[in-house]
């Protein structure tokens, strides 16, 4: 009777494993001046805005995120009317929280 012989492989395996969510909120503290080429402002009526990520980097356990917010204000006029306001603004953040652990087993 012939013998069985049995190849013992090993391999090492990679696997991203997803640890969780995690939410930030942050309030950007910017003075917009409503620039002198334009009425003076007496009553906000409406705004929107939208926070546009342009980049986000894996720093270890931080994620730095850059990118920009975009508002539109529409208002009154001191004198009467409505007008229009709204330009980018330059938003990066430093966040401490992982996202993804490579795991070898």
């Amino acid at each position: 009777m012939a013998g069985v012989f049995m190849e013992l492989i090993k391999k090492q395996i990679h696997m991203n494993q997803w640890k969780g969510n995690v939410a930030t909120q942050i309030t950007l503290d910017d003075d917009f001046i409503v620039p002198d080429t334009m009425d003076d402002m007496e009553q906000v009526m409406l705004d929107t805005g939208e926070v546009q990520i342009e980049n986000v980097k894996n720093q270890g356990d931080k994620v730095a995120v850059k990118g920009k917010l975009e508002f539109q204000v529409l208002y009154r006029r001191e004198a009467g009317g409505l007008q229009t306001l709204g330009e980018p603004s330059p938003l990066r953040r430093l966040s401490m929280f992982p996202i993804w652990r490579r795991r070898t087993t």
